[in-house]
């Protein structure tokens, strides 16, 4: 057999991928679709002046955690997204696969540390408010999680180079 085709079984293989990839894109923007829906029908109904929600007494400290929430949940969504079209593309083992992967551990601690400062956020609560925000970042699964997204992924970065540097010595 030739070195440069694909075996049967790993073509096989291949196209389970990228169904399961497909599949979780479209999740993706079927979950975000309809969450789109529902923030423009909220919209319409209180331009016309049907109250949907109740009125909101955020504080701009509220509003900006929400608004960086937010960002996040974009950043990893498009970050997954890309790293679903790594997959699709047969593209497993790749340097720019190990790149998106990295990104979504840099989010998760990203994360870990605004959901430790939302209390900073909250109306004044004294000098606590730091050390209850420092305490939160230290404990949080979301900062461990991350940290160990990025130690795999250093792991794979370097097997995928050790392989490279096999395939050019032969």
């Amino acid at each position: 057999m030739n070195a440069d085709q694909i075996p049967p079984k790993a073509t096989a293989r291949f196209y389970r991928i990228k169904y399961m990839s497909r599949f979780l894109k479209g999740l993706i923007f079927a979950y975000f679709g309809v969450i789109s829906l529902l923030v423009i029908y909220g919209r319409i109904m209180s331009s016309l002046g049907v109250d949907v929600l109740p009125p909101s007494s955020e504080t701009l400290g509220e509003s900006v955690y929400q608004t960086i929430y937010y960002a996040l949940s974009l950043l990893a969504v498009i970050t997954l997204y890309r790293l679903l079209n790594f997959y699709e593309r047969g593209m497993i083992f790749s340097g720019a696969n190990t790149t998106q992967i990295r990104h979504l551990g840099i989010l998760a601690m990203a994360y870990g540390l605004l959901k430790a400062c939302n209390s900073l956020f909250l109306p004044n609560e004294g000098i606590f408010m730091v050390l209850t925000a420092l305490i939160n970042f230290l404990m949080s699964p979301w900062f461990f999680a991350g940290c160990f997204i990025i130690i795999i992924t250093w792991i794979m970065d370097e097997g995928r180079k050790i392989q490279e540097e096999q395939e050019l010595t032969v």
